[in-house]
Protein backbone atom coordinates (compact mmCIF):
# COMPACT_ATOMS: atom_id res chain seq x y z
CA UNK A 1 0.00 0.00 0.00
CA UNK A 2 1.46 3.39 -0.91
CA UNK A 3 2.15 5.90 1.84
CA UNK A 4 0.48 9.34 1.90
CA UNK A 5 3.65 11.02 0.70
CA UNK A 6 3.63 8.70 -2.31
CA UNK A 7 0.12 9.71 -3.37
CA UNK A 8 -0.38 12.39 -6.02
CA UNK A 9 -1.39 15.82 -4.67
CA UNK A 10 -5.07 16.77 -4.91
CA UNK A 11 -6.05 20.10 -6.48
CA UNK A 12 -8.99 22.36 -5.56
CA UNK A 13 -10.48 20.18 -2.78
CA UNK A 14 -14.25 20.42 -2.29
CA UNK A 15 -16.71 19.48 0.46
CA UNK A 16 -17.67 16.34 -1.49
CA UNK A 17 -14.12 14.95 -1.45
CA UNK A 18 -13.64 11.95 0.95
CA UNK A 19 -10.91 11.09 3.38
CA UNK A 20 -10.37 7.83 5.35
CA UNK A 21 -11.11 7.68 9.09
CA UNK A 22 -11.12 4.99 11.76
CA UNK A 23 -14.56 4.68 13.31
CA UNK A 24 -14.74 2.13 16.15
CA UNK A 25 -11.70 0.32 14.76
CA UNK A 26 -13.16 0.05 11.28
CA UNK A 27 -11.75 2.00 8.34
CA UNK A 28 -14.40 4.15 6.74
CA UNK A 29 -14.65 7.06 4.31
CA UNK A 30 -16.24 10.48 5.04
CA UNK A 31 -16.60 13.64 2.97
CA UNK A 32 -14.61 16.70 3.95
CA UNK A 33 -17.84 18.70 4.35
CA UNK A 34 -19.33 16.19 6.79
CA UNK A 35 -16.03 15.95 8.68
CA UNK A 36 -15.81 19.73 9.26
CA UNK A 37 -19.52 20.28 9.95
CA UNK A 38 -19.05 19.84 13.69
CA UNK A 39 -15.91 21.96 13.97
CA UNK A 40 -15.73 25.67 15.00
CA UNK A 41 -16.12 27.94 11.94
CA UNK A 42 -13.61 30.67 11.27
CA UNK A 43 -14.09 33.60 13.69
CA UNK A 44 -14.37 37.02 12.02
CA UNK A 45 -14.81 40.06 14.28
CA UNK A 46 -14.17 43.78 13.91
CA UNK A 47 -11.23 45.42 15.68
CA UNK A 48 -10.98 46.33 18.48
CA UNK A 49 -13.39 43.86 20.14
CA UNK A 50 -13.49 40.85 22.46
CA UNK A 51 -14.87 37.30 22.20
CA UNK A 52 -17.27 35.96 24.79
CA UNK A 53 -20.88 35.12 25.40
CA UNK A 54 -23.55 37.80 25.76
CA UNK A 55 -26.45 35.36 25.21
CA UNK A 56 -27.86 33.00 27.82
CA UNK A 57 -26.99 29.27 27.59
CA UNK A 58 -24.16 27.45 25.80
CA UNK A 59 -23.10 28.39 22.32
CA UNK A 60 -20.33 29.70 20.19
CA UNK A 61 -18.32 32.81 20.95
CA UNK A 62 -19.92 36.23 20.29
CA UNK A 63 -18.36 39.62 19.56
CA UNK A 64 -18.23 42.00 22.53
CA UNK A 65 -17.59 45.67 21.70
CA UNK A 66 -15.67 48.09 23.93
CA UNK A 67 -17.73 50.67 25.79
CA UNK A 68 -17.01 54.24 26.87
CA UNK A 69 -13.88 54.60 28.99
CA UNK A 70 -12.15 51.33 27.86
CA UNK A 71 -9.54 50.84 25.15
CA UNK A 72 -7.46 47.85 24.02
CA UNK A 73 -3.79 48.11 23.10
CA UNK A 74 -1.53 45.17 22.19
CA UNK A 75 -4.04 42.72 23.63
CA UNK A 76 -4.41 44.55 26.97
CA UNK A 77 -7.60 46.24 28.21
CA UNK A 78 -6.94 49.71 29.63
CA UNK A 79 -9.45 52.06 31.32
CA UNK A 80 -9.06 55.53 29.81
CA UNK A 81 -11.92 57.41 31.49
CA UNK A 82 -15.50 57.20 32.70
CA UNK A 83 -18.89 57.72 31.16
CA UNK A 84 -19.78 60.91 33.05
CA UNK A 85 -23.36 60.90 31.73
CA UNK A 86 -24.23 58.09 34.17
CA UNK A 87 -22.97 59.92 37.26
CA UNK A 88 -25.53 61.10 39.82
CA UNK A 89 -26.06 64.88 39.92
CA UNK A 90 -24.49 66.96 42.70
CA UNK A 91 -27.05 69.59 43.69
CA UNK A 92 -24.71 71.80 45.76
CA UNK A 93 -21.02 72.66 45.54
CA UNK A 94 -18.56 73.05 48.40
CA UNK A 95 -14.79 72.96 48.86
CA UNK A 96 -14.70 69.29 49.97
CA UNK A 97 -15.59 67.30 46.79
CA UNK A 98 -13.02 66.29 44.20
CA UNK A 99 -13.53 67.24 40.58
CA UNK A 100 -12.62 65.07 37.59
CA UNK A 101 -10.42 67.10 35.24
CA UNK A 102 -8.35 66.45 32.14
CA UNK A 103 -4.78 67.69 32.42
CA UNK A 104 -3.34 67.67 28.90
CA UNK A 105 -5.39 64.57 28.07
CA UNK A 106 -4.68 62.79 31.38
CA UNK A 107 -7.70 62.24 33.68
CA UNK A 108 -7.01 63.52 37.20
CA UNK A 109 -8.80 64.49 40.41
CA UNK A 110 -8.70 68.08 41.73
CA UNK A 111 -10.01 69.51 44.98
CA UNK A 112 -12.87 71.94 44.39
CA UNK A 113 -11.23 74.48 46.70
CA UNK A 114 -8.40 74.91 44.17
CA UNK A 115 -10.84 76.65 41.82
CA UNK A 116 -10.42 79.80 43.92
CA UNK A 117 -6.91 80.11 42.57
CA UNK A 118 -8.38 81.05 39.17
CA UNK A 119 -9.86 84.27 40.58
CA UNK A 120 -8.41 87.36 42.19
CA UNK A 121 -10.06 90.31 43.89
CA UNK A 122 -10.12 93.53 41.90
CA UNK A 123 -10.41 97.13 43.03
CA UNK A 124 -12.71 97.45 46.09
CA UNK A 125 -13.47 93.69 46.05
CA UNK A 126 -12.44 91.08 48.65
CA UNK A 127 -12.64 87.24 48.66
CA UNK A 128 -12.31 85.58 52.09
CA UNK A 129 -11.06 82.05 52.89
CA UNK A 130 -14.60 80.71 52.60
CA UNK A 131 -14.94 82.06 49.06
CA UNK A 132 -17.33 84.88 50.02
CA UNK A 133 -17.03 87.89 47.67
CA UNK A 134 -17.69 91.34 49.15
CA UNK A 135 -17.24 94.95 48.05
CA UNK A 136 -15.71 97.84 49.96
CA UNK A 137 -16.91 101.46 49.72
CA UNK A 138 -14.90 103.99 47.77
CA UNK A 139 -12.48 105.94 49.92
CA UNK A 140 -12.61 103.50 52.88
CA UNK A 141 -9.79 101.18 51.78
CA UNK A 142 -6.15 102.16 51.76
CA UNK A 143 -4.71 102.66 48.32
CA UNK A 144 -8.08 103.24 46.63
CA UNK A 145 -7.59 106.96 46.01
CA UNK A 146 -8.89 108.19 42.63
CA UNK A 147 -10.54 104.79 42.01
CA UNK A 148 -13.41 106.56 40.21
CA UNK A 149 -10.99 107.37 37.38
CA UNK A 150 -10.63 103.62 36.75
CA UNK A 151 -14.38 103.07 36.24
CA UNK A 152 -15.97 102.35 32.87
CA UNK A 153 -16.61 105.57 30.93
CA UNK A 154 -19.99 106.48 29.42
CA UNK A 155 -20.65 109.13 26.80
CA UNK A 156 -24.23 109.99 27.73
CA UNK A 157 -26.64 109.79 30.67
CA UNK A 158 -30.35 109.00 30.87
CA UNK A 159 -32.61 110.69 33.38
CA UNK A 160 -32.82 107.56 35.57
CA UNK A 161 -29.02 107.00 35.67
CA UNK A 162 -27.34 107.47 39.05
CA UNK A 163 -24.47 109.81 39.87
CA UNK A 164 -22.24 109.23 42.91
CA UNK A 165 -22.40 111.89 45.62
CA UNK A 166 -21.25 112.38 49.20
CA UNK A 167 -24.28 113.33 51.31
CA UNK A 168 -23.51 114.44 54.89
CA UNK A 169 -20.35 112.32 54.84
CA UNK A 170 -22.08 109.18 53.53
CA UNK A 171 -21.61 107.72 50.08
CA UNK A 172 -24.88 108.07 48.15
CA UNK A 173 -26.23 108.32 44.62
CA UNK A 174 -28.62 110.75 42.97
CA UNK A 175 -30.67 110.32 39.83
CA UNK A 176 -29.30 112.35 36.94
CA UNK A 177 -32.62 114.17 36.42
CA UNK A 178 -32.48 115.33 40.05
CA UNK A 179 -28.83 116.40 39.98
CA UNK A 180 -28.59 120.14 40.66
CA UNK A 181 -32.38 120.22 40.32
CA UNK A 182 -31.79 119.07 36.77
CA UNK A 183 -34.80 119.56 34.51
CA UNK A 184 -35.22 117.97 31.08
CA UNK A 185 -36.37 120.27 28.28
CA UNK A 186 -39.92 118.89 28.36
CA UNK A 187 -40.16 119.78 32.07
CA UNK A 188 -39.12 123.45 31.76
CA UNK A 189 -41.58 126.30 32.08
CA UNK A 190 -42.48 128.17 28.87
CA UNK A 191 -40.22 131.11 28.06
CA UNK A 192 -41.48 134.61 27.33
CA UNK A 193 -41.13 136.35 23.95
CA UNK A 194 -37.62 135.95 22.52
CA UNK A 195 -35.28 138.90 23.07
CA UNK A 196 -31.84 139.80 21.76
CA UNK A 197 -30.36 139.23 25.22
CA UNK A 198 -31.68 135.64 25.46
CA UNK A 199 -28.89 133.06 25.49
CA UNK A 200 -28.54 129.47 24.34
CA UNK A 201 -25.77 126.91 24.74
CA UNK A 202 -23.29 126.44 21.89
CA UNK A 203 -19.94 124.70 21.37
CA UNK A 204 -17.17 126.71 19.75
CA UNK A 205 -14.31 124.62 18.39
CA UNK A 206 -14.64 121.98 21.10
CA UNK A 207 -17.21 119.99 23.07
CA UNK A 208 -17.20 122.59 25.88
CA UNK A 209 -20.53 124.42 26.12
CA UNK A 210 -20.64 128.21 26.29
CA UNK A 211 -23.58 130.63 26.10
CA UNK A 212 -24.44 132.81 23.10
CA UNK A 213 -27.03 135.60 22.78
CA UNK A 214 -29.77 135.69 20.15
CA UNK A 215 -28.50 139.08 18.96
CA UNK A 216 -25.06 137.61 18.20
CA UNK A 217 -26.68 134.70 16.36
CA UNK A 218 -28.83 137.07 14.30
CA UNK A 219 -25.77 139.13 13.30
CA UNK A 220 -24.17 135.94 12.02
CA UNK A 221 -27.31 134.96 10.07
CA UNK A 222 -27.54 138.47 8.55
CA UNK A 223 -23.91 138.25 7.43
CA UNK A 224 -24.71 135.05 5.55
CA UNK A 225 -27.82 136.34 3.74
CA UNK A 226 -25.98 138.24 0.95
CA UNK A 227 -24.33 135.02 -0.14
CA UNK A 228 -27.54 132.96 -0.04
CA UNK A 229 -28.57 131.52 -3.41
CA UNK A 230 -32.04 130.15 -4.01
CA UNK A 231 -32.02 126.49 -5.10
CA UNK A 232 -33.33 125.59 -8.55
CA UNK A 233 -35.54 122.71 -9.70
CA UNK A 234 -35.92 121.66 -13.33
CA UNK A 235 -39.52 120.79 -14.30
CA UNK A 236 -39.99 118.37 -17.21
CA UNK A 237 -43.49 116.96 -16.51
CA UNK A 238 -46.86 118.31 -15.40
CA UNK A 239 -46.41 119.13 -11.71
CA UNK A 240 -48.54 119.87 -8.66
CA UNK A 241 -46.78 122.42 -6.47
CA UNK A 242 -46.11 121.81 -2.76
CA UNK A 243 -44.04 123.56 -0.11
CA UNK A 244 -41.57 120.75 0.64
CA UNK A 245 -40.21 120.67 -2.94
CA UNK A 246 -40.92 124.05 -4.55
CA UNK A 247 -41.14 126.76 -1.86
CA UNK A 248 -38.42 129.46 -2.18
CA UNK A 249 -37.08 127.71 -5.29
CA UNK A 250 -36.55 128.82 -8.89
CA UNK A 251 -38.50 126.46 -11.14
CA UNK A 252 -36.97 126.01 -14.62
CA UNK A 253 -39.52 124.53 -17.05
CA UNK A 254 -37.45 122.99 -19.85
CA UNK A 255 -40.56 121.54 -21.52
CA UNK A 256 -44.07 122.88 -22.12
CA UNK A 257 -45.81 121.68 -18.93
CA UNK A 258 -48.75 122.57 -16.68
CA UNK A 259 -48.20 123.75 -13.09
CA UNK A 260 -51.17 123.10 -10.78
CA UNK A 261 -51.54 124.59 -7.28
CA UNK A 262 -52.21 122.42 -4.22
CA UNK A 263 -53.17 125.20 -1.80
CA UNK A 264 -53.37 123.01 1.30
CA UNK A 265 -49.90 121.60 0.61
CA UNK A 266 -48.38 124.93 -0.45
CA UNK A 267 -49.60 126.80 2.65
CA UNK A 268 -49.92 130.51 3.29
CA UNK A 269 -46.61 132.26 2.58
CA UNK A 270 -45.51 129.93 -0.24
CA UNK A 271 -43.54 131.66 -2.98
CA UNK A 272 -41.41 130.61 -5.93
CA UNK A 273 -40.28 131.95 -9.32
CA UNK A 274 -41.06 130.00 -12.51
CA UNK A 275 -39.14 130.53 -15.78
CA UNK A 276 -40.28 129.08 -19.09
CA UNK A 277 -37.08 127.85 -20.75
CA UNK A 278 -38.95 125.67 -23.27
CA UNK A 279 -39.95 126.37 -26.87
CA UNK A 280 -43.66 126.09 -26.01
CA UNK A 281 -46.06 127.65 -23.52
CA UNK A 282 -46.11 126.80 -19.80
CA UNK A 283 -49.68 126.72 -18.48
CA UNK A 284 -50.79 127.57 -14.95
CA UNK A 285 -53.50 125.08 -14.04
CA UNK A 286 -56.95 125.54 -12.54
CA UNK A 287 -56.82 127.23 -9.13
CA UNK A 288 -54.39 130.00 -10.10
CA UNK A 289 -55.39 133.68 -10.28
CA UNK A 290 -53.03 135.84 -12.34
CA UNK A 291 -52.30 139.57 -12.31
CA UNK A 292 -53.01 139.87 -16.06
CA UNK A 293 -55.81 137.37 -16.42
CA UNK A 294 -53.60 135.14 -18.57
CA UNK A 295 -52.46 131.74 -17.32
CA UNK A 296 -49.85 131.13 -20.04
CA UNK A 297 -46.12 131.86 -19.99
CA UNK A 298 -44.58 132.15 -23.42
CA UNK A 299 -40.94 131.05 -23.99
CA UNK A 300 -38.48 132.89 -21.72
CA UNK A 301 -41.16 134.61 -19.67
CA UNK A 302 -41.19 134.32 -15.90
CA UNK A 303 -43.75 134.72 -13.13
CA UNK A 304 -43.75 134.83 -9.33
CA UNK A 305 -46.15 132.30 -7.81
CA UNK A 306 -47.50 132.89 -4.30
CA UNK A 307 -50.01 131.32 -1.96
CA UNK A 308 -51.62 133.27 0.89
CA UNK A 309 -54.63 133.16 3.17
CA UNK A 310 -56.72 136.16 4.29
CA UNK A 311 -60.26 136.93 5.47
CA UNK A 312 -61.80 135.98 2.11
CA UNK A 313 -60.01 132.62 1.91
CA UNK A 314 -56.84 131.15 0.40
CA UNK A 315 -55.48 132.17 -3.03
CA UNK A 316 -52.82 130.81 -5.40
CA UNK A 317 -51.63 133.98 -7.15
CA UNK A 318 -49.39 134.40 -10.19
CA UNK A 319 -47.67 137.75 -10.74
CA UNK A 320 -47.40 137.60 -14.55
CA UNK A 321 -45.20 139.78 -16.79
CA UNK A 322 -46.86 142.89 -18.25
CA UNK A 323 -47.00 142.90 -22.03
CA UNK A 324 -46.35 146.40 -23.44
Amino acid sequence: MPTISQLPSATAPSAADEVPISQGGTARAISIGALLASTQPAIIVTSPSLLGRTSLGPGGPEEISLGVGISISEGTLTPDGLDHSTFPLLTTISSEPDLVVSDQGNPMLMQASLLRGLFSAGENVAIDTNGVISATALGTTAGVANAIADLHLVTSLASQDLVAASHAGSDCAIAYNNLLSGVTIDQTIPAGPAAASDTILVAQGSNILVCQTFSAIWRWIASQLPTYQAPTVEITTNTTLNASVHNSHILICSLAVTLTPAITEMGSGFQCVVINASSGNVALGAGFVSSTGSLLLTPWQSATLSCFSYSAGSVAFAAMPTVA
